[in-house]
């Protein structure tokens, strides 16, 4: 029996592992081809996303604030935009776009000390 210390693990069902797998995709790499304006900080917002092929009449709001929420690995990050009140997502790291600023990602080095675009990682604390 787990201690009461112990965070239940959510389970994500099929539709929200593919659902995570799109955004991951649109967030890391695909918005511009995509025809997103992405934010220099990596955000897009949620209801444009939700107008995307991959996710129109598959998701609502309720269900990528779930994917959001219930990743073990902390992928993504909502917020709601201070100068539009628009709720907003991005991928937290693995950014191949890019207009997305490296300026606010920080590198997180191998055993080897190299450091390549794939290691790099948003550091919330760094966004203004």
């Amino acid at each position: 029996m787990p201690s009461s210390n112990e965070v239940p693990k959510i389970v994500l069902d099929h539709k929200d592992v593919q659902c995570s797998k799109s955004l991951s995709w649109l967030l890391r790499h695909g918005a511009i081809k995509e025809g997103f304006q992405i934010s220099p900080d990596g955000y897009l917002s949620v209801d444009e996303v939700l107008k995307h092929k991959a996710f129109r009449g598959k998701y609502k709001r309720a269900d990528i604030e779930r994917v959001v929420q219930s990743n073990d690995k902390q992928r993504f990050k909502l917020r709601v935009n201070p100068d539009t009140n628009v709720l907003e997502i991005r991928a937290n790291q693995g950014h191949s776009i890019t207009e997305v600023s490296e300026s606010i990602l920080t590198p997180i080095l191998e055993m080897s000390g190299k450091v390549t675009k794939e290691h790099l990682v948003l550091v919330t604390d760094s966004i203004p």
